[in-house]
């Protein structure tokens, strides 16, 4: 029984990486960039401090409330009860807000809601035409995108877990407003061979939007195949822990995208994090830029018990082009 589902696993994989690069998708062979084709694009943000302290490695270990926003399946390693809430200090002033919290539902199935929002600041309008001698309007741009998750996971055996995730997202602005429904499905699969596991993740999946100018773009679908396992201790109770991951992006509006990351855990309380990008920058096809994107990334994180609960706390700091801020996260977050 485990071995077919380990090949139901892998025929899996090798098919959604073939669909996304197979010869009918026009994305696939582009000979230009293909940044730009996709919106909704919020919805790669890394979520939360520990994910984005590891460098987005975390398909794979989705053993917390975390996993809801990477790997739905992975809130069946959250706890009966648990809860986070995250703050980034994003690109040009702006915000990304996500929250969620995940409960037993009983025996092997799990349920969860996530809410993220990302939230640019205020703009000052201009015009040629309508505005005075410094071009202001006297109006503001407003604009956010936020996106409200439903998630169940269940333990389809101790090694295996399954969840699926339907979101609803938006994106505003000014008076224009696109809406769609989005589905996320992922797996964890714990191998007998030490304590690697192995995991993959379909995220954004859904039809085409539009504005209601007729404008249309594509949901920004990603696959990510992740392995990952620990290099020294293997027990949450060990008093020093290193685990170590690896992860790969297979994205419609972007090309190939891997990262490496690692997590210290020291008499489990204290984590140390690290990740480092490949691949993540973009050019302009006519060469006029020329963005690296995300570099490498630093965290700290703790724990602390009360009784039967644990409070976490996590820190990260990403390495961004010169172009943006360097993103910086803070997370707090409770099991029980």
């Amino acid at each position: 029984m485990k071995k077919r589902i380990l090949y139901i696993i892998l025929s899996m994989l090798i098919f959604n990486i073939s669909a996304i690069n197979a010869g009918d998708n026009p994305w696939a062979k582009s000979l230009y960039t293909k940044a730009g084709i996709a919106g909704f694009t919020f919805l790669k943000i890394s979520p939360t401090a520990r994910i984005a302290g590891m460098g987005n490695t975390f398909t794979s270990i989705a053993d917390d409330i975390n996993a809801i926003y990477i790997n739905p399946a992975g809130i069946t390693e959250a706890g009966n009860y648990a809860f986070n809430v995250s703050d980034t200090r994003w690109f040009v002033n702006s915000h990304f807000i996500t929250t969620a919290y995940s409960m037993l539902l009983g025996g092997f199935s799990y349920i969860g809601v996530s809410f993220v929002a990302l939230m640019p600041e205020k703009t000052m309008e201009r015009s040629p035409t309508l505005g005075d001698e410094n071009g202001l309007t006297g109006r503001s741009i407003s604009m956010y995108d936020y996106s409200i998750g439903l998630t169940y996971s269940a333990k389809v055996f101790e090694q295996l877990s399954i969840g699926i995730k339907l979101k609803y997202v938006n994106e505003t602005i000014m008076q224009l407003s696109a809406t769609n429904l989005v589905v996320d499905i992922g797996t964890l699969y714990y191998t007998d061979f030490q304590t690697i596991r192995i995991a993959m993740g379909l995220k954004n999946f859904g039809s085409d939007a539009q504005y209601p100018n007729k404008i249309l773009f594509h949901m920004p679908t990603v696959f990510s195949i992740g392995v990952s396992g620990e290099v020294y201790g293997q027990a949450k109770e060990s008093t020093l822990r290193i685990t170590l991951s690896g992860e790969a992006g297979y994205e419609v509006d972007f090309d190939q995208r891997y990262q490496i990351g690692t997590e210290i855990w020291m008499m489990n309380m204290i984590a140390l994090r690290g990740g480092y990008y490949f691949n993540t920058g973009t050019k302009d096809p006519w060469g006029r830029f020329d963005y690296k994107g995300n570099q490498y990334s630093l965290g700290l994180g703790g724990k602390v018990g009360l009784g039967n609960s644990v409070i976490t706390f996590d820190f990260s700091y990403t390495k961004s082009d010169r172009l943006f801020e360097d993103p910086i996260r803070f997370t707090l977050g409770a099991s029980f």
